[in-house]
């Protein structure tokens, strides 16, 4: 969890950098250190520094595929960062989506096969996911209930139930 923070840190710093100058890279980079919501969620383990830092993996690999990149490069950074994540967090789809649209948006036609290949990766990657849990059933049974299984967290109960104020309890 700390070094996928840091270097989750790190990339936004280098997004800021290279795209927007050194002095937004910087302020990028203290903003995220100091944004009290992730400070809470840094005790929450892995998870949470993880899908950061795929999130930042992809924007960062999306912008420079948006850019026209001639390397290889960031198209593997885009398919992998995208594979871990679909098995990581059942919302990668949507941030994964985006950024595939906002390239092929950019692209045009030189984008298909990064598209076909984003498919391909995601089909492989929830494959494993069910074959690693004992089936295609099962990981449908667990993503069909995860409203339920929201409804009965303790910690779900708590912090993320109720008006967004109620959120402020979970700082303390």
């Amino acid at each position: 969890s700390c070094l996928a923070s840091i270097a989750g840190l790190a990339l936004i710093a280098a997004i800021g950098v290279r795209f927007f100058g050194p002095w937004v890279g910087a302020l990028a980079a203290l903003l995220l250190a100091t944004f009290p919501p992730d400070l809470v969620i840094a005790r929450r383990a892995w998870s949470d520094a993880l899908v950061s830092l795929l999130t930042y993996l992809l924007l960062y690999s999306a912008l420079l595929l948006a850019r026209r990149a001639t390397s290889w490069r960031p198209a593997l950074a885009f398919l992998a960062a995208g594979s871990i994540f679909a098995m990581t967090k059942e919302t990668s789809v949507i941030v994964s989506g985006l950024c595939l649209v906002w390239v092929v948006a950019s692209q045009r036609r030189s984008a298909i096969p990064l598209a076909v290949a984003t498919a391909f990766t995601g089909i492989l990657s929830l494959a494993f996911v069910a074959w690693a849990i004992g089936g295609a059933a099962i990981l449908w049974d667990i993503q069909s209930r995860i409203g339920s299984f929201h409804r009965v967290n303790p910690y779900a109960v708590d912090y993320q139930s109720g008006p967004a104020w109620w959120l402020l309890k979970s700082f303390w």
